[in-house]
């Protein structure tokens, strides 16, 4: 940010004088003005998009938060065993059904 700051002050300083024959003249008042205003826009835009890439990293942080607590909640050996315990009974619910249907036939 104090970069694109810097930039901006340099832009402005640089366009209120000119080189004509080694010695520095200063710029028409419009010019100026006109410089003033570009920088401003530049900075303006550094800044939003600054601000942009901050919220979205403010977005990825929390959904890296959130992924890791959902491992860390999964890794639980009492989680592993319940997923277990619940796949097995899908299983046995599933091997009911084909007998079922096998002795309609």
């Amino acid at each position: 940010r104090a970069t694109a700051a810097e930039g901006g002050a340099a832009t402005v300083a640089a366009a209120g004088t000119s080189q004509s024959h080694g010695t520095e003249a200063p710029e028409p008042p419009a010019r100026a003005a006109a410089a003033q205003v570009a920088a401003a826009s530049v900075d303006s835009r550094v800044a939003a998009e600054v601000a942009a890439l901050d919220q979205r990293s403010r977005e990825i942080d929390r959904r890296l938060a959130e992924l890791k607590s959902r491992e860390e909640q999964l890794m639980r050996p009492q989680t592993i065993e319940q997923r277990k315990a619940e796949i097995d009974l899908k299983l046995a619910e599933i091997a009911a059904a084909e007998e079922a249907l096998g002795a309609g036939e």
